[in-house]
């Protein structure tokens, strides 16, 4: 009775394990770094301007080019 416990449990680790596979590095290609905004509840794409609590600010990448965050928008003049 107890072979047949653990055998069960050893099945349904590996059922439970097979659905929790990584992304493959296809849907890591297409992801592109973007900024999210609390105030609108939604992600920026790189470039774009947004004004958060009154503060004029543009989503710009990382050095890395992995990620990205908001940068203070510089005046126009």
């Amino acid at each position: 009775m107890r072979i047949l416990f653990i055998l069960l449990t050893a099945v349904s680790i590996n059922v439970f394990a097979a659905d929790a596979t990584p992304a493959t590095t296809q849907d890591q290609a297409t992801q592109v770094p973007q900024c999210y905004n609390g105030d609108d509840s939604k992600f920026y794409k790189v470039g774009e301007k947004a004004t958060i609590s009154g503060v004029a600010l543009i989503c710009e990448a990382t050095a890395d080019k992995k990620n990205a965050q908001w940068m203070s928008a510089k005046d126009s003049k």
